[in-house]
């Protein structure tokens, strides 16, 4: 009895525990994951998905083309997808963070260049080198921040303006050639016309 009693309670599945997946979408998206059509986005927005953690095969479609993502989900965890123009960017899953972020404690912001290489001019002084493709994060404090993105050699401006980040836990911006940024997060660029 206790040997079948013992025997009943292993053997039940366990479930794998939730994980999130949240796409910021700066153009028209359709989202599948694992063949399964989990929205339709008919103008830029955002969507949510709980997923179950482990291994998934991520879908997007912008403009008629689809382009496919392995993505490896944590349980607990929240996986952010910025789709736009210019390609999708995935982040590695994080545990969640506060939502409202506490305004004495910097935000990170992460820049990644989609299509070709860029340097970012940021408040006034630093450059910053990003590779095509490549990954740059910074933390900043929360307000305003002056931001040029420019090409590699610095001689070519293709957005000025100003990065406003507001109080939360990350921001994604999104540089590409003879573009302005896509923000994904607790920001916004306005342009000043330089």
């Amino acid at each position: 009895m206790v040997l079948s009693l013992l025997l009943a309670v292993v053997s039940f599945a366990v479930e794998p525990a939730p994980s999130e997946v949240l796409v910021d979408a700066k153009v028209p998206t359709e989202v599948l994951v694992d063949g399964v059509k989990l929205a339709q986005l008919y103008v830029p927005g955002r969507a949510a998905f709980t997923l179950p953690a482990g291994s998934h095969q991520l879908r997007i479609y912008t403009n008629g083309n689809h382009s496919d993502f392995p993505l490896q989900l944590l349980a607990d965890a929240t996986t952010h997808v910025v789709v736009g123009r210019a390609g999708v960017s995935i982040d590695a899953p994080q545990v969640a963070a506060a939502a409202d972020g506490d305004p004495a404690l910097p935000v990170p912001v992460e820049f990644r260049a989609l299509v070709g290489p860029a340097q970012i001019r940021l408040d006034g002084g630093s450059r910053l080198q990003l590779t095509a493709g490549g990954r740059l994060q910074v933390e900043l404090s929360q307000g305003d921040h002056p931001l040029s993105v420019r090409n590699a050699a610095g001689t070519v401006i293709w957005a000025d303006g100003v990065l406003a980040v507001g109080r939360g836990d990350r921001v994604v911006v999104h540089v590409t050639e003879g573009r302005l940024p896509e923000i994904s997060g607790v920001a916004t660029f306005r342009a000043d016309g330089g």
